[in-house]
């Protein structure tokens, strides 16, 4: 596969590689598993399945930490409580009411 079938080349996307494993990608944006993997199912963060094995599109981590520079609020709230409320919120929507 070429760059001009993935619409990828090497001088938009800087040196590296174009995947990371997901400890990897955790190590790059300086966070744990958990959060990271919170993440790739937030959406923030594209990933594939490579067989048995993820991968995370460097461009994406990238494109992730403009997104934080800029002042884009991430997907999920940022406290613990505001999580939790939304789970609630969440809980007791999905639960028909009698």
């Amino acid at each position: 596969m070429n760059t001009m079938s993935t619409d990828f080349s090497r001088q938009e996307i800087g040196p590296g590689p174009l995947v990371v494993s997901p400890k990897r990608a955790a190590t790059m944006l300086d966070v744990g598993l958990s959060t990271l993997y919170q993440l790739l199912g937030s959406g923030e963060l594209e990933h594939y399945l490579d067989g048995k094995f993820r991968r995370i599109i460097t461009a994406s981590i990238h494109d992730y930490i403009a997104r934080r520079v800029a002042g884009e609020p991430s997907g999920r709230p940022a406290s613990r409580a505001a999580r939790r409320a939304v789970s609630t919120r969440l809980t007791e929507k999905a639960t028909p009411s009698k």
